[in-house]
């Protein structure tokens, strides 16, 4: 062979070499700042041919299919090499959920996001849209979204396009926490439940600039606005000229405004659309759509292919979306994201680990102190005073207690209830006196000490009486 085939051929076998070792000690953390794109395909490769070959290992058949490759894999790759500034997910709509919107924020660079039709979005989870900082276009069209999430969507300051079409949630409430978008350009209000206060809510900062005291409100730059199938009446449409404008009233609010729609709004009579056709230069140019005004022909085509009037179903069905390969494999990580937390979240939390079982307490005395302590059954000895057994039985079945809850009245009862009798002795009932006396109770600190020393004493009155051993020996018994 020549030299430059033996060069080339060693030269392949060193960068197989190096792929192999590359995937071998593949981990999660790893930097690819510096991969190319066409390198990372070869390595995306033999990562899918390792883990299908762990998989069959693992399931010992050869035989078996490929398992989905894991989002942990594929998060090297993602953060450092796969860059897709567009993402179009509108034929996901079976499988987005809110923990897709978690995925999201690790795509860098991502500039644009169609949600149309992912109807298993909600307001709680729009709150994670804030996190793609980058984030300019979004569309969430006929989606299950409302006023909270419109509130959410106030975090994301760079946005210039929002299409909020079909949204049956939407009120003016939520088109009035939009303001602070100051740079929006382009937004969609059609076929919601807005009304006048919505136009009156989008014009206000613009006709009293007074009002904006910290310039952080108002969208004066807007050039799109949709507002077909909404409750607008003549009222709101004339929010759009109520302003004067080179000494003259009704003058234009929205200096750049270059697309109106105003179609499917009975409220909207023709003097209206006909000021505002003539004070902003609009014409029709759309056959059979006289109330979708635009300054040029280009710009309402653009402007109907941007929103989705109706909503779609099998027979009215969106395209496919034409992705590149680096945003397909962005796709199937979002997927793949998806669907490990969806089963994380339906395991659930792990289950807390036991409590430590002690044995059961007892209420005894010791002959050390004459006070209550709780201990095991099987540490008391003979050197212990404890309660008879048929006694004991007994003051359960009295006061309701049972022989399992002896632990808690015994933290109950911190200061334990004691027989006391006319000469002050408060020896425990085993131990004899010498004088008879009737048991009374004493005082405790708590109430409920009180209460439990109340019923101890009163069962000690009725069972049995307090003696001392006298000097002869002798015992007393009443």
């Amino acid at each position: 062979r020549k030299p430059c085939e033996r060069m080339a051929e060693s030269s392949k076998t060193l960068a197989r070499l190096a792929l192999l070792e590359l995937c071998r000690s593949w981990h999660p953390s790893r930097s690819l700042s510096c991969l190319p794109l066409e390198l990372s395909r070869l390595v995306w490769e033999q990562l899918k041919a390792n883990h299908a070959l762990e998989h069959q290992a693992a399931a010992g058949d050869h035989d078996a299919p490929a398992a989905p490759m894991p989002c942990a894999l594929m998060f090297p790759l993602v953060r450092d090499v796969w860059r897709a500034s567009e993402m179009d997910l509108s034929d996901g709509g079976r499988w987005i959920t809110d923990a897709s919107l978690g995925a999201l924020a690790y795509l860098d660079g991502l500039a644009s996001l169609r949600l149309t039709l992912c109807r298993f979005l909600t307001d709680s989870g729009s709150a994670q849209l804030p996190r793609l900082s980058g984030l300019q276009a979004l569309d969430v069209s006929w989606t299950e979204l409302g006023d909270r999430a419109a509130g959410h969507l106030a975090g994301c300051p760079g946005l210039t396009s929002l299409n909020l079409t079909g949204l049956g949630g939407l009120t003016d409430r939520g088109v009035a926490s939009l303001l602070p978008l100051r740079r929006l350009q382009r937004l969609s209000l059609a076929s919601t439940s807005v009304t006048d206060a919505a136009l009156d809510y989008l014009t206000y900062y613009t006709r009293f600039p007074e009002a904006n005291t910290d310039g952080a409100r108002g969208v004066s730059d807007l050039r799109w606005l949709e507002l077909s199938n909404t409750r607008i009446t003549d009222t709101g449409v004339g929010k759009l000229v109520a302003i004067i404008e080179d000494g003259s009233p009704y003058g234009r609010v929205f200096k750049q405004l270059e697309y109106l729609a105003l179609s499917m709004t009975p409220g909207v009579g023709p003097p209206a659309v006909r000021q505002v056709r003539v004070k902003y230069g609009f014409d029709a140019p759309l056959p059979n759509a006289q109330r979708t005004l635009a300054k040029s022909n280009a710009v309402a085509l653009e402007a109907s292919n941007w929103v989705l009037r109706f909503r779609p179903t099998k027979e009215r069905q969106l395209p496919p979306p034409d992705r590149t390969w680096e945003a397909t494999r962005l796709v199937s990580y979002v997927a793949a994201y998806t669907r490990e937390m969806s089963a994380a979240a339906a395991a659930g939390p792990p289950p807390p680990p036991p409590p430590a079982r002690s044995a059961s307490t007892t209420i005894c005395w010791t002959r050390s102190s004459p006070s209550w302590r709780s201990a095991r059954p099987g540490a008391l000895g003979r050197e212990r005073w404890s309660l008879s057994s048929r006694r004991r039985t007994s003051w359960c079945r009295w006061t309701g207690y049972s022989h399992r809850r002896s632990a808690s009245l015994a933290s109950t009862a911190r200061t334990p209830p004691r027989a006391s009798c006319a000469s002050g002795c408060t020896s425990p009932p085993s131990r004899r006196c010498a004088s008879t006396a009737t048991t009374t109770s004493t005082r405790t600190r708590s109430t409920r000490e009180s209460g439990l020393q109340r019923r101890w004493s009163s069962f000690c009155t009725r069972r049995s009486t307090c003696t001392r051993r006298s000097s002869a020996g002798t015992r007393s018994r009443t």
